[in-house]
């Protein structure tokens, strides 16, 4: 086995590992904690595949700033305080306990296929066409030109949710709720 394929199934494991810790914790700091895990994992992969600029904006914008703002939102709102003892959805363990033998079996079967294929790296002239892309430049140009419409949308979309938050978690002062009449 060669250190390139180590490497692979390493990153791989860990980033299943911690895609089951971010499922399996109830607590949501820690699923957020594993979250930025399998970012990193992910961000490694990248790296794997000789995708440089993926890497670093995967740990620039997905490890950083949307994890900061997600634990900014799970510690406003305060997510971790109350555990509840009940489960209140019981009765749907069996249904998803089917559903993920389902997936897991889809998973394998594309695993399976995947392994059956020739390799990109293996072919010289995919090798040779890969190595003299421009990285930056394609998605900066792909960025601003087709896709500027979702990427301005996604913008306003964490804004809204931002601003969401903080309207949800915002505590009135008794000066107002003097003045709307609570007490």
């Amino acid at each position: 086995m060669a250190l390139r394929d180590a490497v692979f199934w390493f990153l791989a494991l860990v980033s299943a590992g911690s895609a089951l810790g971010v499922v399996l914790h109830r607590n949501p700091v820690r699923a957020a904690l594993f979250l930025v895990l399998n970012f990193v994992a992910l961000a490694g992969l990248y790296l794997a595949l000789n995708a440089q600029l993926l890497a670093v904006l995967q740990i620039l914008v997905y490890a950083g700033a949307i994890m900061v703002l997600f634990l900014f939102v799970i510690m406003l709102l305060n997510l971790g305080g109350e555990q509840s003892l009940e489960d209140p959805l019981g009765g749907q363990k069996p249904f998803a306990v089917v559903l993920g033998l389902i997936l897991l079996a889809g998973l394998g079967a594309a695993v399976w296929s995947a392994s059956q294929m020739e390799p990109a790296y293996a072919n010289p002239a995919l090798r040779q066409a890969a190595a003299g892309t421009d990285q930056v430049r394609e998605i900066g140009t792909s960025l601003m030109t087709t896709f500027v419409y979702p990427f301005e949308l996604t913008s306003i979309l964490l804004l809204v949710g931002i601003i969401g938050a903080v309207l949800l978690a915002r505590r009135e002062t008794p000066a107002e709720e003097e003045a709307h009449g609570r007490s």
